[in-house]
């Protein structure tokens, strides 16, 4: 092991002991280093000065933000910018000479001094990982269990790979339009689960008032990891409810985040969303192809997870470019449609005799319905607005699930005058 390279008098983290090196190139540009605290040290070399000095800046991370790097789901960028306290401390010169240090900022550090966005760990140019991993136990870090700690009624929404995303940042346009359409997809979700998903239940006025609140959600904190949001409805009830004779505690937010991951897990397939295409109304299929499309477009990957009944641990689905495209694709699939053939009598209020379009009024009161004549009828041009007509009508209605929902089609078989 190296003699030490710091002393207390010269660096804010304490007596620091060299542990191993993560990227050796010619000479260790990345290595880890650790104190009394067993903190996380990690020192880069960044540049030469004007003078051919060294320029070099040093900073802690955490245990599992160390393991998401060497286990390449985080970037080295990410690593840098997942500093404790958001700070690197810069210096120049030797090791133990330097009398210049210097706090900056993660997002002020001089842009030559820091990897590009693509640069993740490269075992190959290292032997020390296994003295690395012992020295912090990086064995026995779960990156699930610690990624956060997430209260019983709170959302993640973990942004975690895409060019828009990185540890603690993402694009204001990306961010608003994933959390706008999640948002939508909530509300609809929450719609279903407190009115059935038909829409029709009967509900106190009191009930309908905690409809407005319990399908919104609000921001209640943002972590970088790469860059996670946690939502929580406005509000939430938990209601006790008899099951063989017993009381059964049902959390609504939880039901609600239970019923979303259900619904993403399970329509990335025709096979799959075909058993649950009645558990859930037409708004809801059409948000979440909105939501998906969002994904795709962005082509970002988001991880979602809540804490399960009885606090189990953490449930976990995720959604991407790939099972987004699966999604809309197994939405569409799920149209149906009814046709039915419809005597009506009335009058014409308006026929194109070059498009063969038109519109009727029956005399039954009926809304106006609007269609085309059948290709194999002539003499359009005898028909007249005065006069009453016996029509047969062909009716197609569609029942879309998806955003691109068609309008019922309407085609004239055969009329007559009445």
């Amino acid at each position: 092991m190296k003699s030490n390279l710091f002393t207390l008098e010269t660096n804010p983290f304490g007596e620091l002991i060299f542990v191993g090196d993560l990227l050796f190139k010619m000479c260790p540009t990345t290595s880890v280093y650790t104190n009394s605290k067993n903190e996380v040290i990690i020192h880069e070399w960044a540049d030469l000065n004007e003078n051919g000095d060294d320029i070099n800046f040093i900073y802690n991370v955490s245990p599992i933000n160390l393991k998401r790097y060497i286990n390449l789901e985080i970037s080295h960028l990410d690593l840098i910018r997942s500093a404790i306290y958001g700070k690197v401390i810069i210096f120049e010169g030797h090791f133990a000479k330097s009398n210049n240090f210097s706090l900056c900022d993660i997002f002020d550090i001089d842009i030559t001094y820091l990897p590009s966005k693509d640069a993740f760990f490269m075992p190959n140019e290292t032997e020390d990982i296994e003295v690395i991993s012992r020295e912090f136990k990086l064995e026995d870090v779960d990156l699930i269990e610690n990624q956060l700690d997430i209260p019983d009624d709170v959302l993640n929404l973990h942004l975690k790979e895409g060019d828009s995303v990185g540890y603690g940042r993402v694009d204001t346009y990306v961010l608003g339009n994933v959390l706008s359409n999640f948002e939508e997809l909530y509300k609809e979700v929450a719609k279903d689960h407190i009115l059935g998903v038909s829409r029709q239940n009967e509900i106190s006025k009191s009930e309908k008032q905690y409809l407005l609140g319990f399908s919104h959600t609000e921001v209640t904190r943002v972590m970088a990891a790469s860059f996670s949001i946690l939502l929580k409805p406005k509000q939430n009830k938990v209601r006790f409810t008899e099951l063989k004779g017993e009381e059964v505690k049902n959390d609504d937010a939880i039901v609600l985040f239970e019923k979303i991951g259900k619904l993403i897990e399970n329509s990335n397939s025709e096979e799959k969303i075909s058993t649950i295409s009645n558990e859930y109304s037409n708004s809801v299929f059409q948000k979440l192809q909105s939501f998906a499309q969002t994904v795709t477009k962005h082509d970002i990957s988001i991880d979602i997870n809540y804490k399960l009944k009885e606090k189990i641990g953490l449930k976990q689905f995720n959604i991407n470019k790939v099972s987004g495209n699966k999604i809309i694709d197994s939405v569409l699939s799920t149209s149906s449609k009814t046709e039915e053939k419809i005597l009506l009598n009335g009058k014409f209020t308006a026929i194109n005799c070059r498009t063969a379009h038109f519109s009727f009024k029956s005399d039954d009161n009926a809304d106006e319905i609007s269609g085309y004549f059948d290709a194999i009828l002539g003499g359009l041009e005898s028909l007249n607005f005065t006069n009453n007509y016996k029509i047969l009508i062909h009716k197609t209605i569609f029942n879309d699930k998806g955003n691109n929902r068609r309008k019922p089609e309407v085609w004239i078989l055969k009329y007559e005058l009445f």
